[in-house]
Parts: C-alpha cells; structure tokens; sequence
C-alpha cells in the first residue's frame, strides 16, 4: 500500500503525485517521513509563547517563599528548549515571556504593597532584559559551545539588568537559590555572580539534551554524530558539576584561621515594631522612635542586673528615626538617654537631612557614649519612585503618590567599614545588601563583620523580607563574615558566616536580640576576585557577539556552513533562516536572510 502523502504542495505550488511504490514526485529527492514529522512537531508560537511562560514561573519558584531547589536550573532549561523558529523577532517575545512569568511570581510582594500597576510595570521593563537575552541567545548559538556562551549571556544579563536603568534590580539572581542546598559552597569561591554562571551552564547543557530530544522525536535512525555531541554535553555536566562541588571548601575561608577560637563582638539588634498592621512608619515614626528607645533602655536595665551581658554595639534599624536628630530635640534626646543607659554604642538608622530642604540621606549613624557622631554610612542605592523620584520636573507628575516623596535621596559613595571600637563594621541599609558594591567592597577594605540595617514596614505581611534575608545569608556566605541584621517590623536576624541563621526575632513584635558573633579577617576568592567577574564575562560576551556577527555575515554571502548545534539546527533556530528539505533525507538550513 503507497504510503501517505507528506506535502500538500510542491515547491512550484503543484499538488504532488504519488508514485509506485510511495514516492512523491515533485518534491526534491530524499525528504522523508522524518522530517515532516519534526516539522509538524514543531511547537505553534502561541505554545512557545505559553511554555516559555511557565518556565519563568518555574524559574520564580526557586526563590522564597517557595524556595524549590533548583527549580530554577529546570525553568531555565525548559525555555531554551523551546525552538525559536521565526528568528530574533520571536526569540525576543519568546524571552520576554520567560522574563514576565518570572518576575511576576518573583515580585509579588510589590502588588501587596504598591498595588498592581507598579508590580505590572516593573516586571515589563525589567522583562526587556530576557528579551534582548534571548535574542542574543539566537545569535550566540551560531558558536559551537552553546551552553557555554549561554551562560555567559546570562551573567552578563544579570549583571546589567542589577545596575541599569536607574541603578537596576538585582533581585532574582541564580546564585541566591544556592542557600541551603549542596551547592551553597561555590558562593565563598565563586561568588553570587560566578554560581549563577555555573548554574546557567548546567541549565544550558541540560536544554541541549531537550533539544536534542524534540529535534529527533519520532526519528528512526538519529544520526550518530548528534547523538554522541549530546552524550558528551551531557556528560560533562554530570562531571564537572559534582567535581566542582567536590573541590570547594566545605566551609568559608574566613570561618576558620587555624585552629583557635576566633575573636568575637557582642551585639543587641533592636526591632521596634511599627503601630497597627505594621505598614504606616510614616504616621507612627515618633512611636517607633520611642519603641527603639525604651526596648533599649529596658536592656540597659538587665544588664545591670546581671541578667545578660553588656552589648559592644547596639543597631537599630533603618529608619529607627524618620527624622533627623541633630535637627528634631525629641528624637535626639531619645538618642541620648538610650545610649546613656546602655553605656554603649548605637548604630542608628536615621533619616538626615541633605545639603538643601529638597535632599535627605539615608544614613546609618554611630551616636557614641560621649556624643560623637562622626561615623556613617550613607545609603549607596536609593529606590526609585519610592525614595527620590528621577527627572523630578518630567515624571514627578505621573502619579499623586509621587507628590508623597517631597525630598529625593541623595546616594552614598563610601566602600569603607565603620571603625567602631577596635572592630571594622561593614554597613549595609535595607537593598544595599543585594548589591556587589556595598558588603564585598566593604569587606575587601577589612571589614570583620557586617551590619544591615532595613526597615521593610511596607513589606509586611509579604514574601519580600525573607526574600531580602535569603540574599543577606548568601553574602554571609560569599563573603566568609557573620551579618546582623536589624528591622523594625523583620526579619531580624543574626546569620553565620556559613550562612546559618543562628538566632531569628518573631515579626512584628518589640524584640531585642543578643549574640556573639564571630570576626573575621581573611579573604574569600569570592571577595578577592569577584568584582573582576562580571566585567570579564562581558568581555567574553562581546567577544562572543562579534565572533556570531562575523560568522552569520560570511554564511549569508556564501554556502550555509552548518550550525555547530545540531539541536538548534534542526528546530530551527537561526536568524531570518528558513527550513528546506535537503538531498541527505534530514533537515538543513538553507542559506539564511539574516535580520540582526
């Protein structure tokens, strides 16, 4: 019996004829059954738009509150499994897809707290970042070596889109999902930025074998080539990975100098708790002042009596005070009773006032028993739209919530610890902590410990807090230094250097946490080298980018050279290319009209 026909048309527009013994005249010679049965497998765009979807959602749920280890290696590899027939145009809808089922599950907390359309529109520009991902992504394939130049991509994404526009977001990175799985020690080598890239590449890897597997789906005989190409991918991951996990320490460089017990700093983090449901700081910030006040003169009492030992540091929060205290008598002689009853100093977390009545600094101020305040720190990443609104004259007219931030935060640029007695204090405030520039610069000048110092009252009841405490535990970890962390409404919490959390306050109560943490003094290569990491993959990827525009420039101009990734060649993956049927009985592409 003649096998079915496999074409409505010929290449001419003619409806083919099917000859004696099942062969199809007026299509070129040698296309088979195979290959109309991976072009009819071939995923509709609207399926690629919708998985891509769920592979950000998938990648989302390897953050808090979900925390799903390495969801996000799954929910990487399934979208770059998805073929991106139609070129870059679809590569960058395909990604910005990813990057919006991402961010919205990721971001939740900001429509808990600023309402929708603030969480709508910060996932959509920030979704931007995927896109111009993924288009580079079509391009880099072109390379051999795939899941290398993918994850290079995809550090060097990440790092952009953490510092651009308007100082970025570097919430959701890969190498926070480490924290407390079996490959949290590549943080103190590698560093955030370093473990995302090993995580990417594993990702890629694994989506090369996907491919590899849609492309060949219903296939006979899949060619041999491919296939050993893939098993050795493969077969690196499996290798490498645990290898790599295997040759880290198990601790952090710095949790250990020799075999004596390290020195110690005694410290109280106060968390005042804010007045209702806990969000209004603002309406209640003489409340939350006092708050801080009393819970600490209520420790200077036990301390006398015995009852615990006296504190080398107290901290108090981000925003302990909302208003300036060497300008607002009430709030500075809370200050000064508060220091004077626990004979100690304390770190506050207060609102300054700028060089003009337009200006304010976030500021955290060490108020010494003797008066002295000459050390600070300056917040160095003020929020946009939520602590200084940019093009204050253009965009300040947008909302009439804008016209609730009257002054703009000045930025900090300060990289030294604060000397606080014989101590080198790394200080961080509130999203400080999420950026490369603050702890780790911090700790490179010889800070021994790190303080954050956070208020996150808006954040109340949201997934945001734990979120800002798993990134914190991830710089503990990087960096080999305890952090203490001091909020007013929570997460209060004191983290080891190996990124434990070894004492934790309950939310939203007036609590005063006592701790002796360990002091540190030497380098992770994390800390040494890791500010070095992310200019470096950029580099590479440049490179790489180049390298992919010369490559496709010489293909168009002459015979198709065959991509190097037989995975993305056969779903299709180039730029403007088109499928044709070739004379070997498999699917080539032919000479492509590249749109870069």
């Amino acid at each position: 019996m003649a096998d079915p026909l496999v074409s409505s048309k010929a290449p001419g527009g003619d409806v083919p004829a099917v000859a004696r013994g099942g062969a199809v005249t007026g299509v070129p010679r040698g296309t088979s059954d195979v290959s109309t049965t991976r072009r009819r497998q071939l995923l509709s765009s609207a399926t690629c738009h919708a998985l891509a979807g769920v592979a950000g959602i998938t990648t989302a749920l390897a953050f808090d509150p979900f925390a799903v280890p390495y969801a996000a290696v799954v929910g990487i590899a399934l979208w770059q499994t998805i073929p991106l027939r139609k070129g870059a145009r679809h590569a960058v809808s395909v990604g910005a897809c990813f990057g919006l089922g991402f961010l919205l599950v990721l971001t939740w907390w900001l429509a808990q707290s600023f309402g929708p359309a603030v969480w709508f529109g910060l996932a959509v520009v920030q979704s931007m970042w995927f896109a111009l991902l993924s288009a580079s992504v079509v391009l880099l394939r072109r390379l051999p070596g795939h899941p290398f130049w993918f994850a290079v991509a995809w550090a060097g994404m990440e790092h952009l889109r953490s510092s651009w526009p308007l100082g970025g977001l570097p919430w959701g990175r890969l190498g926070v999902t480490t924290v407390d799985t079996a490959l949290s020690p590549l943080l103190p080598a590698l560093g955030l930025t370093g473990t995302g890239f090993v995580l990417a590449l594993v990702a890629g890897i694994a989506s090369c074998g996907g491919r590899w597997a849609l492309a060949h789906a219903g296939a006979r005989r899949p060619p041999r080539a491919r296939l050993a190409q893939q098993v050795v991918w493969l077969g690196c991951a499996a290798v490498t990975v645990p290898l790599g996990i295997a040759l880290v320490p198990t601790s952090s460089p710095a949790v250990a100098e020799g075999t004596r017990q390290p020195e110690t700093i005694r410290l109280a983090l106060v968390q005042g708790g804010v007045p209702g449901d806990g969000r209004q700081l603002a309406a209640h910030h003489r409340r939350v002042t006092t708050n801080h006040v009393e819970a600490t003169v209520d420790l200077g009492h036990r301390v006398e009596e015995g009852l615990t030992p006296a504190p080398d540091l107290v901290v108090w929060p981000e925003n302990s005070t909302a208003v300036d205290p060497f300008e607002d008598a009430e709030a500075r002689a809370g200050i000064v009773a508060a220091v004077g009853s626990i004979d100690a100093p304390i770190l506050v977390g207060a609102m300054v006032d700028g060089p003009t009545a337009r200006h304010v600094l976030n500021q955290g101020v060490l108020w010494e028993q003797d008066g002295h305040t000459g050390a600070r720190y300056t917040k160095r990443h003020p929020v946009p739209f939520g602590e200084y609104i940019p093009a204050r004259g253009l965009l300040g007219r947008l909302s009439p919530r804008l016209e609730r931030i009257p002054r703009d935060m000045l930025r900090g640029n300060s990289t030294s610890p604060l000397q606080i007695g014989d101590t080198l204090v790394a200080v961080a405030i509130c999203y400080d902590v999420a950026y490369d520039d603050v702890i780790p610069a911090q700790v490179r000048e010889g800070a021994q410990i790190a303080v954050v110092q956070t208020s996150n009252a808006s954040f109340t009841g949201t997934a945001q807090p734990q979120q800002q405490l798993t990134i914190t535990r991830a710089r503990a970890l990087e960096t080999g230094r305890s952090i203490a962390v001091s909020s007013t409404n929570g997460v209060t919490a004191g983290i080891a250097p190996d990124g434990r959390v070894i004492a934790r306050a309950p939310l939203r109560r007036t609590t005063v946490l006592t701790m002796d943490l360990p002091l540190h003094h030497t380098l992770t290569p994390a800390v040494r080298w890791g500010h070095l990491v992310p200019g470096g993959l950029l580099g590479v990827l440049v490179i790489g980018l180049g390298a992919a525009v010369v490559r496709a420039v010489r293909n168009s101009g002459g015979t198709h050279r065959p991509n190097p990734d037989p995975a993305s060649e056969a779903v299709g993956y180039g730029v403007g290319g088109d499928e044709r049927p070739d004379t070997s009985g498999g699917l080539a592409l032919s000479r492509a009209k590249y749109s870069l």
